[in-house]
């Protein structure tokens, strides 16, 4: 609603750096930013489309792809975005900037890392590879369609419902178990109330000095005991359930069963970020700690590395040395 409200349709051409355009076209992006799809996570198809984004149908886009300036995008059918940033924003050499359509025709996939620029026209069954952009369409090549992750087969849906929704369930349950385990004891003390009869016994309530102290306690083991859980509890799953996985001689296809497809997709969602949960934030340049975390997830790693801020997320860790 922010995006219509503010700059209504985003409009082709180049307008002047800080100038009014520019400023609208700031606020909608600092808005998308922080508040992101929400409940529309999972279906960002649906989502783009009500920003105003023309995408027919069998769309699969990534939660990493950023898309922006939406009403200059169109996205035929079957298309496949891995991790990409489709842009129609562009800075220009005299202080401007600009905004142009861009096309990616049906069938197509851009894979990790790469960068749609505006004005780009990607013709029918187009496949980018990663680390790529649409200057470099002659590198484009179908082969680069299988390193394309929305594409890859998902695991079948009563398996997740079965098995992996449960361990899931359980991981959420186990993280938030030192919060609720607070909110029981702030519960019973004596100065606890459950009903209020004027706002100044509410105001009263909220500046009561043993209040705060649970409420610095909630934000504290939020943030600090309940990744390490949560990282505790996927390393146990990985090693008891999931296994080590190995890798495909070279004269066999690959195992596309629904157990093996099934493997790391759960492992995908019980760390789903790049950060083991968020724990590796906490240990900051503790980079032999990191080692030790990845080890035990099954990375084969040497003395002395040093791990970027930006992280690591390795689909299938055992593999990795």
């Amino acid at each position: 609603a922010a995006k219509w409200c503010i700059i209504g349709r985003y409009v082709e051409g180049r307008y002047p750096i800080f100038g009014k355009e520019y400023l609208k076209w700031w606020m909608v992006s600092q808005l998308q930013e922080f508040l992101g799809a929400g409940v529309l996570e999972n279906n960002l198809s649906l989502y783009y489309r009500l920003l105003g984004a023309k995408i027919a149908s069998g769309v699969k886009i990534s939660k990493d792809t950023r898309l922006s300036e939406f009403d200059l995008l169109h996205i035929g059918s079957d298309v496949a975005l891995d991790n990409a940033t489709v842009r129609p924003f562009a800075m220009d050499t005299r202080g401007c900037f600009t905004l142009r359509k861009i096309q990616i025709g049906e069938n197509s996939c851009v894979g990790a890392k790469s960068v749609i620029a505006g004005g780009a026209t990607l013709p029918d069954g187009t496949c980018i590879g990663p680390l790529s952009s649409s200057h470099e369409l002659c590198d484009a090549k179908p082969e680069h369609r299988r390193h394309c992750r929305p594409l890859r087969a998902s695991p079948p849906l009563w398996l997740k419902v079965l098995c992996g929704w449960p361990i899931l369930l359980l991981q959420r349950v186990l993280t938030l178990a030192p919060v609720v385990l607070l909110m029981v004891q702030m519960a019973s003390t004596e100065w606890y109330v459950d009903s209020f009869t004027s706002i100044q016994d509410g105001v009263e309530y909220i500046a009561t000095p043993e209040r705060m102290g649970y409420l610095f306690a909630f934000i504290i083991f939020h943030r600090t005991v309940c990744p390490c859980l949560a990282l505790a509890y996927a390393i146990a799953v990985k090693r008891c359930v999931i296994g080590a996985f190995k890798p495909t001689p070279q004269d066999e296809e690959p195992d596309v069963s629904s157990w093996q497809l099934f493997r790391p997709w759960l492992l995908g969602r019980l760390i789903p970020d790049a950060h083991l949960c968020g724990v590796t934030k906490l240990l900051g340049r503790h980079y032999d700690a990191i080692s030790a975390l990845y080890r035990l997830l099954g990375v084969k790693v040497g003395k002395y590395v040093y791990w970027p801020g930006s992280g690591f997320n390795f689909a299938e860790p055992d593999l990795v040395e």
